[in-house]
C-alpha cells in the first residue's frame, strides 16, 4: 500500500516539475553593475605576506578578479576567476563588494572585498586540503588605486 504525500509537498513537487519542464521559466537574475570596483588595486602594506595586487575587470557585465600573492622575487599570479558583485542594497545597482573563490589544489581560498572610504578592504579565507597539518587562516588587506 503506497502512502500519500501531504498536499503541500505534492504542490511543491508539481511546481518543481512544471518549472523543470519549462512551463514557468525562472526570471533572469539582475546583475549588479561592477564598474565601481573595476581597476588595479595595490596593497597599502608593502611588506604584506598576503596579496600585493588585485586587478578587477569586467566583461559582458561579469566581474573578474586576478590576484597576485606576495612572492620573491616577483608576485605570484593566482589566476583570473569570475567574481560575484554585490551592491549595498536591493535597490542600488553599483557594486560595493565582491566574492570570489580560488581552488589552488593545495588550498581553497575565498576572497571578499568591500569598498570603504576609497579603499578596498579584502579578506582572504584559506582552507588547506593537502593534509599538511597547517591551520586554516584568515588575512585582511587594505588596497588602494594607484
Amino acid at each position: 500500500m503506497s502512502q500519500q504525500k501531504p498536499i503541500a509537498e505534492h504542490k511543491v513537487l508539481m511546481a518543481r516539475d512544471a518549472i523543470a519542464a519549462g512551463a514557468h521559466p525562472a526570471p533572469a537574475a539582475v546583475k549588479v553593475n561592477p564598474t565601481p570596483l573595476v581597476g588595479t588595486w595595490l596593497n597599502a602594506d608593502k611588506s604584506t605576506p598576503s596579496l600585493v595586487k588585485i586587478i578587477l575587470s569586467q566583461s559582458g557585465g561579469d566581474l573578474f578578479i586576478e590576484a597576485f600573492g606576495a612572492c620573491v622575487p616577483s608576485p605570484c599570479p593566482w589566476g583570473k576567476v569570475k567574481a560575484t558583485a554585490f551592491s549595498s542594497g536591493v535597490s542600488s545597482n553599483g557594486a560595493t563588494s565582491f566574492l570570489a573563490h580560488y581552488d589552488q589544489g593545495f588550498a581553497d581560498r575565498t576572497v571578499t572585498g568591500s569598498l570603504f572610504e576609497g579603499a578596498l578592504v579584502v579578506d582572504i579565507f584559506t582552507v588547506f586540503k593537502d593534509n599538511s597539518g597547517r591551520d586554516n587562516y584568515h588575512f585582511q588587506d587594505t588596497l588602494y588605486r594607484p
